[in-house]
């Protein structure tokens, strides 16, 4: 079980992600809940930024 600290901890380390790579770091040594969790937080993140792009209207082209 995650203590409510330890959760309030990785919320704080979330939220202060960036695209610099070393904002991630703290991902390195979770335990499996612990990565459960985070990936539930990403996986919402990203239906939460894909709703609101699609409700804006905005088409987004991926070039390779």
């Amino acid at each position: 079980m995650i203590t409510p600290e330890r959760i309030r901890q990785m919320k704080d380390n979330f939220w202060a992600e960036t695209n610099d790579p070393t904002t991630e770091e703290w991902r390195e040594d979770l335990t499996d809940e612990e990565l459960a969790l985070v990936a539930r937080w990403d996986d919402e993140w990203d239906s939460s930024v894909a709703k609101a792009i699609a409700d804006a209207g905005i088409t987004i082209v991926m070039s390779q």
